[in-house]
Parts: structure tokens; sequence; C-alpha cells
């Protein structure tokens, strides 16, 4: 997502002046199913519907791929309002996944939950910052091979390496993942 104001600048040809407001929608979008994944969450878990792992892994498991289908599906979209929607999705649901594996550290080791909470926050921070210059390294070698930066498909392996590995992480918090207490 770091990355998304030089794709509008680039691929799609448009200044993010000319957007507007249109390009916070992905970010509000967020916010709301964060907060929507928390009552479903809440809902499940109190009236018995679901147990916790489970509606951790449902809410993950959605959340993961749904977002991962919708980034990579963004490069098909050509305009503006097709990417900042593709993008809503992504974030959007990326934000409901939350709900499985944000809080799934209270529910593992609430004693040590902070601890637990800063070892993978910082696991997911290096992420973040690895994937920002691989991005970048993935566009210079798109220029390197001649390849049009002003073209949406030279920029389709930025958008499809996060959207698997979306794919990979829901798959292995399903199966290896709970919500039962482990550490006191």
């Amino acid at each position: 997502m770091n990355w998304l104001p030089t794709y509008f600048e680039l691929g799609l040809q448009r200044s993010l002046q000319e957007m507007g407001s249109s390009k916070m929608m992905p970010y509000l979008n967020m916010f709301l199913f964060s907060n929507i994944g928390g009552v479903i969450a809440d809902h499940l878990i109190t009236r018995r519907i679901l147990s916790v792992t489970r509606t951790r892994k449902l809410l993950n498991t959605v959340g993961f791929l749904v977002a991962s289908f919708a980034l990579m599906a963004l490069p098909l979209f050509r305009t503006p309002d097709g990417v900042v929607f593709c993008s809503s999705v992504a974030l959007g649901f990326l934000a409901l996944g939350r709900a499985g594996f944000a809080v799934n550290h209270m529910d593992v080791a609430p004693r040590y939950a902070g601890i637990v909470m800063g070892v993978s926050n910082t696991a997911g921070t290096l992420a973040g910052i690895v994937g920002v210059g691989l991005t970048g390294r993935l566009l210079e070698a798109a220029k390197a091979s001649h390849l049009d930066l002003t073209s949406p498909d030279s920029w389709r392996a930025v958008f499809v390496i996060p959207g698997s590995l979306c794919i990979l992480s829901s798959f292995v918090f399903l199966i290896l993942s709970t919500g039962e207490r482990i550490f006191d």
C-alpha cells in the first residue's frame, strides 16, 4: 500500500491531487471493517455460536482470502475509481482479519500478551520494510527490462506477491493457530 500513490501516478497516470477525498476510502474502510470484525467476533463468541478458535480462524481466513483476491485483481482495473474500490476491499478485509490474528495474543497468553504482541508486531514491521524495498526492486527490474511502468500490467507482480502471501499466511493460521490458552 506504500506504493499505491506511485501506482496512481505512473500506472494510471492520475495525480493524487485530482482524486480528492476518494483516496481516503481504503483507510476509512479499514477503520470500519476493524470495528465490524470485533463486533462479529464478540457476537460469535459470547453467543457460543463458534468457539474462540473457530471464530479467530474464520475471521482471519475470510479477511485474508478476500483481501488477497482484491489485491491480485487490482491491476485489472484501469480507472482510479476501480483501483480505489479494489484497494478499499483489500484493506477492509485485511482489517476484518484482525479480529482473528491481532487479538489472538490475549487468547493464547493473556499474561504475556504484550510481549507476544511486541514480538509478532516486530516481525510484521520487518516484513513491511522488506516489502517496500522488494517492490522498489521489482519496479527497477521492470524498468531495466524495458517494461512500461505506465502500464498496469507492469505492476502485476507488485500486487500478486502480497496477495499470494495473504493466501499462504491464512492457511498457516488455519492449520497452526488456536484460541485456547497456551501460557498462563
